[in-house]
């Protein structure tokens, strides 16, 4: 069974919308799930809520915005952990957010409405036409199958990798000749392995390339250079008074007062990608 707990601010005013937190839990009845709601899910003072029911009257048009399937939702692991430190404990959680419209506004203005003022990521988010009636995630494993590689053309590589893979030819043949190498062809799994690997999100290859520059009165008509990543890193330490650490697990530290420091971490992501976790395909 799920319990519904909608969390809304008190001194949240009308205007275009309304928006309620809802809180999907999943394996406990309405007393853990009320003990929940004041203890975790929502703040006294400032907001109020209510278990499987609305906190709005009829007249309010409802949209609901969640994560799409196998997107991770960042708040369900700090949810799940804190009842688990309460001493109640939970199958299963989830979050959303739903949007309330009044007057006499129907199912496409309101989404319409949702659409322009962007109050939702559609890469990462839908809009939801039912309710969960569970939040346990359940299938079955699909089939596993050879992909044929070893002996295809170069167009047919790239038609390949075009499908799901976005690696370029020269990692194509790469592929290719090491299978043709141990002889057999690489499952779908072994594919999909490979090609994540090798994503510009992993592997930073636009960053770890080293830069060639061709021009007919350098040397040899070319120069290599050292990759931006290096070349970076190498200025930053240039400064080595104000910096801690360069380029350590994609992070730079810079040294600010009194022992404290600042902490700058970027990650790429490919975009329009694949799901991300964390939903992070935009960053």
């Amino acid at each position: 069974m799920i319990q519904t707990v909608r969390v809304i601010s008190v001194g949240d005013k009308e205007g275009a919308y309304r928006k309620a937190r809802v809180y999907r839990l999943e394996g406990v009845n309405k007393k853990s799930a009320k003990f929940l709601a004041e203890k975790l899910l929502s703040e006294s003072i400032t907001q109020k809520y209510s278990i499987d029911q609305t906190l709005f009257n009829k007249a309010f048009k409802k949209i609901e915005i969640a994560y799409r399937p196998g997107v991770m939702n960042p708040e369900v692991a700090s949810i799940l952990k804190s009842a688990r430190d309460l001493g109640v404990k939970l199958k299963a959680a989830d979050s959303s957010t739903e949007y309330y419209f009044s007057g006499k506004i129907g199912e496409k203005k309101a989404r319409n409405i949702i659409e322009n003022l962007r109050l939702y990521n559609p890469l990462i988010e839908y809009i939801v036409e039912k309710p969960p009636k569970t939040l346990l995630i359940e299938g079955r494993v699909g089939p596993t199958a050879t992909v044929r590689i070893r002996d295809i053309s170069n167009e047919d590589l790239m038609e390949l990798s075009k499908d799901k893979l976005f690696l370029n030819l020269e990692e194509m043949k790469i592929i290719q000749n090491y299978f043709r190498k141990i002889k057999r062809d690489p499952t779908d799994c072994e594919l999909e392995t490979l090609a994540q690997t090798w994503s510009e999100h992993c592997a930073h290859k636009t960053f770890k390339a080293k830069i060639i520059l061709e021009d007919k009165n350098l040397p040899a008509g070319r120069q290599e250079k050292k990759p931006l990543i290096e070349r970076i890193r190498d200025e930053a330490w240039k400064h080595p008074k104000n910096i801690v650490s360069a380029f350590i697990d994609n992070s730079g530290v810079m040294k600010f007062y009194d022992g404290y420091g600042i902490c700058g971490k970027v990650e790429t992501h490919n975009s329009p990608s694949a799901i991300e976790p964390y939903g992070g395909a935009m960053t």
